[in-house]
């Protein structure tokens, strides 16, 4: 039956049900039992929890460039990307909105593998070396030439004016053996030439010297206020005009030892003048370690003198 003041039709007992094949809802197309049906598929909703995945991954990655092993960095980044990079092909395909997630995730992954990358080969660009000998033989390790540097050891120092410290004994790890002058005249290298203040007489070891010590002990306790080494053999032969300075290594970088376990790291210019550090350190026993030497004519490292000023405590 018809409802004239409403202009709907009611539902009468043999109506089919509201929205069935037979009884379409309002403003939808009727469709005929048996009939096929040909409208699109509705479009399936873009669930945005997987796109965060890939942005996420791209700055947790970014995060762990600072906090983990280069290496463990390298694989998490990489990973990162290939997760942003898969997903953003798949957001193409799809025109999805997790295109924006999946762009931020490669690029904070890439950000994150070229910082990885720039922390690698900052250290190649310092100042390791190695130089070979004149003859072309691997001559080891050395460090360039450079004024002396180094970093005082804070300690309070006694009053009054520093003095010269002689050592009571003066020990090395090895010895070079004797050699003869142009004058044919004998040459000794034994360690105490570093205490005898003359430049022109050196303690030498054979090789490139590297770990190789000087050892001074002094009969009481001192306070050490500097450091002066003589780098190299300093002396031009009389007889032949020979520089031993250049027909020697030099030193270039040495490591000073304490008895309270203190370190001092020292470079030294190439030239065969006094060098003095400041250390500032209460002592027994000074230690020099050769940590680099520069190239000579011969295969022997030359140390002429080693000059320890201060205070004596004892």
């Amino acid at each position: 039956m018809a409802d004239v003041r409403s202009g709907f039709r009611s539902e009468g007992p043999g109506d089919p049900p509201l929205g069935s094949p037979g009884r379409p809802m309002s403003g939808a197309p009727a469709m005929q039992e048996g009939a096929v049906d040909t409208r699109p598929p509705a479009a399936p909703r873009d669930r945005g929890g997987a796109w965060w995945l890939a942005s996420g991954a791209g700055f947790a990655a970014l995060v762990g460039v600072m906090t983990l092993p280069p290496l463990m960095a390298v694989l998490v980044t990489a990973g990162a990307a290939l997760l942003a990079l898969g997903a953003l092909g798949i957001a193409l395909t799809r025109g999805s909105l997790g295109i924006g997630h999946a762009v931020a995730g490669l690029v904070t992954a890439v950000v994150g593998l070229l910082l990885v990358a720039t922390s690698a080969a900052l250290p190649r660009l310092g100042i390791d070396a190695e130089i070979l000998g004149d003859d072309g033989g691997d001559l080891g390790p050395v460090l360039p030439w450079s004024e002396p540097t180094v970093e005082p050891i804070p300690s309070p120092a006694p009053v009054g004016e520093p003095v010269a410290l002689r050592p009571a004994d003066v020990q090395a790890s090895a010895t070079a053996d004797p050699s003869r002058d142009g004058a044919g005249d004998l040459v000794t290298f034994v360690p105490w030439n570093v205490a005898d203040g003359d430049p022109e007489t050196t303690w030498r070891v054979p090789g490139d010297g590297v770990g190789q010590y000087l050892e001074l002990t002094f009969d009481v306790p001192v306070y050490v206020d500097s450091i002066a080494v003589v780098p190299g053999y300093a002396k031009v032969d009389p007889t032949d005009g020979t520089d031993r300075f250049r027909q020697n290594r030099r030193v270039s970088s040495a490591v000073f030892h304490f008895s309270g376990g203190e370190e001092l790291q020292v470079s030294y210019a190439d030239a065969p003048q006094w060098q003095t550090v400041t250390a500032r350190v209460a002592t027994e026993q000074v230690v020099m370690e050769i940590t680099s030497t520069t190239s000579g004519e011969r295969d022997f490292t030359a140390v002429a003198d080693v000059e320890v000023t201060g205070w004596v405590l004892g």
